[in-house]
Parts: structure tokens; sequence; C-alpha cells
């Protein structure tokens, strides 16, 4: 499956990396095409809190603000084969957003109570991030969650991991494999089995990067 949606490593990061305001586009053209495909009437949902998103910011910021939600409902739709995939992909296109200082009521009423809730689970505490114990809880309260919160989760940082590489930090660097290896895979294998041996060989690819530097 993962060969339909992921190119080689090298490829994907220079699609987050370079030309970038020309991959957005391409990038959106894929993601309508296909939303539109499924054939299903809540597909405007997402289209409705997609428009909403970018608007809120200027034009200039907006694939930086933009290109990472969208990269990761794409591949929501594109994985995800369940019936509620719609659903996943709203999930997805509002993920981190309560990270970002603003108000959002016109938000959730587009995407709805259960998702606007699904994406507090995802919510990081930043200045906590790299705290053991507040890691383990926010992963303990994750796994209780619904699938689509957890499969948002691991497209969300299969996404960064193309972009790790750019971190001046080795430690941060190491902090985020780590996490994923010993949280994220398990999540992985379990609800989306078809990209675990990609994301295996993704983190991999890390690891070989950070020892070279």
């Amino acid at each position: 499956m993962h060969k339909e949606i992921f190119g080689n490593f090298k490829k994907e990061i220079y699609f987050r990396n370079k030309n970038k305001n020309k991959n957005y586009e391409l990038l959106n053209r894929r993601f309508y095409k296909k939303l539109t495909s499924l054939k299903d009437e809540k597909a405007e949902d997402c289209i409705n809190i997609l428009n909403f998103l970018k608007s809120n910011h200027k034009s200039k910021n907006e694939v930086k603000q933009m290109f990472h939600p969208l990269r990761v409902s794409f591949y929501t739709l594109s994985i995800s084969k369940s019936k509620n995939r719609i659903t996943a992909c709203k999930l997805a296109l509002i993920h981190n957003i309560l990270e970002k200082k603003g108000r959002y009521t016109k938000l959730k009423d587009l995407a709805g109570n259960k998702i606007y809730n699904q994406a507090k689970v995802l919510k990081v505490n930043r200045k906590k991030q790299w705290n053991k114990k507040y890691i383990d809880n926010y992963y303990k309260k994750l796994n209780k969650s619904h699938k689509n919160v957890k499969i948002v989760k691991c497209l969300d940082k299969l996404d960064n991991l193309f972009s790790l590489y750019k971190n001046p930090s080795k430690k941060i660097k190491n902090l985020y494999l780590d996490e994923i290896r010993k949280y994220v895979l398990p999540i992985v294998k379990k609800n989306i089995t078809p990209v675990y041996k990609y994301y295996i060989k993704l983190v991999d690819y890390n690891i070989k990067l950070l020892k070279s530097n």
C-alpha cells in the first residue's frame, strides 16, 4: 500500500523541503481528487474545514502552516479503509490546531464535538513533551482513544520523520526517535499494518543520518 502513497525517502524529503509552493499546490489537487473519488456526501465537511483553516492564514504563510496537516489528511484518506475515513480526515486536518493560539469556536462547529475532543487528545504540551512521565501518560490516554486518533498520530509522526534531519539538536533527534520506537511503532503495527515495514525503514534511515553527522 505504501508504494501508492509514499516514494523513496529522498523523494519524500525533497517534496517537503524543495519547491514548496509548487508541491503544495500539487498536494491540494491530489487531496481534492482523492476526496471527491470517495463519493461521500460528507466530503464537503473536509473542504469546509480546510477552507476555514486556510482563511486564518495570510497567503504568504499558508504553505508553511497548511502543508503538514494537508499531507497528514491525504495520507489518512489514502490509508484508512474504514467507512468513517471522512471523519478521520477531519481529525487529521485539525490534529495540531489546538497547539496554536487562537479562538476556534467556528472550527468546533465545523468539525463537531466528537472530533474536536479527539483533537484535544492529540494535543501535546510542548513544555512537557520530553518529560517521561508526561509522555507515558499521554500515550496511555491515546491508546484508549478511538482508532482514528491512533492512525492520525502515527501519520503525523511519520510525516515529521521526513524533516527530522533539519533539527540541529542531536539530543532532540534521539528523544524523538526513542519516542517513536517505544510508543508509536506498536500502534502502527496494530492499526496501520501495511505501512509498518516502511515506517521502520524510515526510522532506521533517520538513525543512519544521525550517526553520519
